[in-house]
């Protein structure tokens, strides 16, 4: 009787028909592997640059809108008791009025010899914020301390502005006390830097309000090919607000004259021009990247700034990036909303 034979094993082709079947369908994973990391990259990439782009524009927006604010009094009403002859004044951080040829805006174009990136725009923004203090008696003469509400959040060597709807002036407290009776002094020499040039003021003032002047200084810096958006506040160092922007560019709007409260022609700075002096808003482009590399598939080419003249053709491109990362432009427009308002100082 013959006994039928088992089949043992399999055949070469049918083994080379399953590698093949094998090989399809681990492809077909790499392959939607492959594409859901790089479509993870691309929205990570995309949001982390909407994310910088948004608050970067929010915080220049209302910086912008809140500069050359002096209390109600305009800022060509505003004296200086500091003093200009010691040597520890520096009037890019004590400079506020008009009589030492201040322009509480202005932007400049860096050059090389700049912390920030060559060819950048760096915006300047001067004016007071107030911390709510007011005047509770009247001067009796222009020398005489100030009786104010409080004095919470002073102290010796703040430098101040003191405004009524009339005048303003800007001195160095030399002297704050508490208690029942808060005072403020401004008395000459004392240990504070640069102090005041005279203890008295423009007038002895019956009313007004304490603020603090600042001067803010926004730019993009460069550090071992990490960029980012910085603030200079005063005479503080830098600070990093965020990182990978790359480049800031600001066109003004200048209205036709002295009193005029409409736009009458832009002007970028980078062709220079400007009087800032009837600046009355600024047009902020921003180029920010994402932090990780190689997220598209080409380098990109965009319009920057967005107000360039390429940007009008059919081609809208004058930019090209360096590298593989997610590029975008970021631009608002901001109006100066302290010279906009209606003039209601005193004469």
């Amino acid at each position: 009787m013959r006994m039928k034979r088992t089949q043992q094993g399999i055949t070469v082709v049918e083994l080379m028909v399953a590698m093949l079947l094998g090989l399809i369908l681990t492809a077909g994973l790499v392959q939607i592997f492959t594409g859901s990391q790089r479509s993870f990259r691309m929205a990570e990439a995309l949001g982390r640059v909407q994310e910088t782009g948004r608050i970067a524009s929010d915080i220049l927006s209302r910086d912008i809108r809140n500069a050359d604010y002096w209390g109600c009094t305009k800022h060509s009403r505003v004296k200086t008791l500091l003093d200009e002859n010691h040597a520890g004044y520096d009037v890019d951080v004590h400079g506020f009025t008009l009589d030492e040829n201040v322009e509480t805006i202005s932007v400049k174009v860096a050059t090389a010899g700049d912390a920030a990136v060559t060819g950048s725009h760096i915006l300047t923004l001067r004016g007071a914020s107030g911390p709510g203090i007011r005047l509770t008696s009247a001067m009796d003469s222009t020398s005489e301390a100030l009786d104010v509400t409080s004095v919470a959040g002073l102290e010796a060597g703040d430098i101040l502005l003191l405004s009524d709807c009339s005048d303003g002036v800007i001195f160095q407290a030399t002297q704050v006390s508490g208690g029942a009776s808060p005072k403020i002094e401004h008395a000459t020499g004392g240990a504070v830097t640069p102090g005041n040039s005279a203890a008295e003021f423009v007038k002895a003032f019956e009313s007004g309000e304490i603020y603090k002047p600042y001067v803010r200084r926004y730019e993009v810096q460069e550090k071992d090919g990490r960029y980012g958006l910085y603030l200079i506040n005063g005479s503080d160092p830098a600070l990093e607000l965020l990182e990978d922007v790359v480049d800031m560019r600001i066109q003004v709007g200048e209205a036709a004259g002295p009193d005029g409260t409409t736009i009458a022609t832009w002007k970028d700075v980078s062709d220079g021009g400007v009087n800032f002096d009837l600046a009355l808003a600024l047009r902020v482009s921003l180029l920010v990247r994402s932090e990780a590399n190689n997220v598209v598939e080409n380098a990109q080419s965009l319009c920057f700034p967005a107000w360039d003249a390429a940007c009008a053709g059919a081609d809208p491109t004058n930019w090209t990036a360096p590298d593989r990362r997610k590029y975008q432009v970021y631009t608002t427009t901001t109006s100066i909303r302290n010279r906009l308002i209606p003039d209601i100082t005193e004469n």
